[in-house]
């Protein structure tokens, strides 16, 4: 008996991956790809990574909610993804905590000792 390779073992083809911004453009692509991977498709602004021309994931800049094709290897694409989108951020989720250390303390009472 031979062995076989498992072709989880194959490498990983790098040479033409693309990781980009999603426009409007790219929505039917996304549609397509949700639809492979049996989910909706993410809200916001989108990271995409391309292979060879098409589409094989995406992530919510905004939620982190990721597409892949399930029928490629997409696994250390999307850790791609995770990596960059966490790097860009969202800058409507980084206000709140900006406003929230800059905006003054409510000063709490002093109790004040039982006499």
């Amino acid at each position: 008996m031979t062995d076989i390779p498992f072709p989880a073992t194959a490498p990983i083809p790098t040479a033409g991956i693309t990781i980009r911004r999603l426009g409007p453009d790219d929505a039917a692509d996304v549609t397509h790809l949700a639809q492979r991977d049996s989910t909706r498709a993410p809200s916001g602004g989108l990271l995409g990574a391309d292979l060879d021309g098409s589409l094989v994931a995406a992530i919510s800049i905004a939620t982190g909610q990721v597409i892949a094709d399930p029928f490629r290897r997409t696994a250390e694409i999307t850790d791609v993804l995770r990596l960059r989108a966490a790097q860009i951020g969202e800058p409507a989720r980084r206000r709140p905590l900006v406003r929230s250390l800059l905006r003054p303390r409510r000063r709490q009472p002093v109790p004040r000792p039982a006499r």
